[in-house]
């Protein structure tokens, strides 16, 4: 870039600056908007034993496809169920079940991590009445590079409180 400057004696001249910009890497994103009743309120009902689906999840990173390849890693938790999906698996994802499918790790490209999302569903243990919450955990895997404090990789997460209803 060039401008023109006058010093102090008025006299004219010439100045050249070179401006570098850094991309920081920007935190990804989490949320639920499928029970009603405001943000600490995120309690869905639903009915022991019986496959439900939990609508309303979402993720997202503005910044995770600035690398080649770059990956999301999103991950599901709950104490008192099992946590699956309807459908096919969707191309660029990788799902991981553990701990007795109360675990489920999603890798892949945000696309597909969210169509897993909005299929997702949820089954209480058998003769289980009480509160659960899913958990969901998202990490940028670094992707753009570091953020603002230098962080190689950024998080966050929300949660869905569920309380689990036994059926007459």
């Amino acid at each position: 870039t060039t401008a023109d400057s006058t010093d102090v004696d008025r006299r004219s001249g010439e100045v050249s600056l070179t401006i570098v910009v850094r991309a920081v890497n920007d935190a990804p994103t989490a949320g639920y908007t499928g029970a009603t009743g405001g943000a600490e309120n995120n309690r869905l009902e639903v009915p022991e034993g019986v496959v439900t689906g939990i609508p309303g999840l979402s993720i997202g990173d503005i910044d995770y496809a600035e690398t080649a390849g770059g990956k999301l890693t999103v991950t599901l938790t709950v104490s008192n169920g099992l946590l699956g999906y309807t459908g096919t698996k969707p191309p660029g994802v990788i799902v991981t079940m553990q701990d007795g499918k109360s675990t489920m790790i999603l890798t892949g490209t945000q696309e597909a991590i969210q169509t897993i999302l909005n299929n997702l569903n949820y089954t209480s243990k058998e003769n289980y009445n009480g509160k659960d919450a899913i958990t969901l955990t998202i990490t940028d895997n670094g992707n753009s590079g570091p953020g603002p404090n230098g962080e190689t990789e950024l998080t966050a997460a929300t949660t869905v409180y569920l309380s689990v209803k036994g059926v007459p």
